[in-house]
This record gives structure tokens, C-alpha cells and sequence, in this order.
């Protein structure tokens, strides 16, 4: 069972990385230009998970991780999305031009998708 744990988190570790790179190439960076208030806010959220992310790793490799902490990260995460929604892509959508939309939609698809989109072409 922990491996199966392990190997989902590993997964879900990496996805929520690459994740978080895209938005700080792609938007973040451009946020900062006009409201710099907001792109720290979404920077010290990033900064935050990822040390969740480093403490759950460990967690998980010690078979100490419980239902109750994987829930509250989740609803950690599920916070963060909303402050997303409302601060950077409403700016985004505003801001960007079509080809940086298009090139944060592909940084943000996940592994599976760009398979799936590549397969229907």
C-alpha cells in the first residue's frame, strides 16, 4: 500500500511543480509588473506548498501520513486555487495576448493530456 502511496505522491509532486513553474514563467512574472502586492501573495502560497510538498514527501517515506493531514492540504490547496482564480488568471485573461494564453495552456497540461492531445491530431 505505501508504495502505491509513494508513487501517486511522487506523481502528484511533480504535476504540482510544474504546476507552479508555469504560472511563475507565464504569469507571475508579468503580474509583478503591474501589481507586485498580488504576485508576492501568490509567490509566499507557492513558496508554502512547496515545503508542504517536501514535508509530506518525508511524511509518506516514514509511513506517518494520516487522512486527516492529507485532507487539510487538500483544502490548502483548493484555498489557493480560488486566491489564483481571483489574482492571476481574471489578470491573465485580461492581460495576455492570445499566443502567451496559449503557451501557459500548454505548460500548465498535464503529461496525460498533451498524450491524449497529440493522439487526436
Amino acid at each position: 500500500m505505501w508504495s502505491d502511496v509513494s508513487d501517486l505522491w511522487t506523481q502528484l509532486e511533480s504535476e504540482l511543480e510544474r504546476h507552479m513553474l508555469a504560472e511563475e514563467k507565464f504569469l507571475i512574472v508579468r503580474l509583478r509588473e503591474s501589481n507586485p502586492e498580488d504576485a508576492e501573495t501568490i509567490l509566499t502560497d507557492h513558496r508554502a506548498i512547496r515545503a508542504r510538498l517536501a514535508e509530506f514527501g518525508v511524511g509518506i517515506d516514514l509511513h506517518i501520513i494520516r487522512m486527516t493531514m492529507a485532507s487539510k492540504f487538500i483544502d490548502e490547496l483548493q484555498k489557493h486555487a480560488r486566491l489564483e482564480d481571483k489574482l492571476l488568471y481574471q489578470w491573465g485573461d485580461a492581460h495576455l495576448g492570445e499566443r502567451d494564453q496559449a503557451s501557459l495552456l500548454s505548460a500548465l497540461a498535464s503529461k496525460a493530456t498533451r498524450r491524449v492531445l497529440r493522439s487526436t491530431r
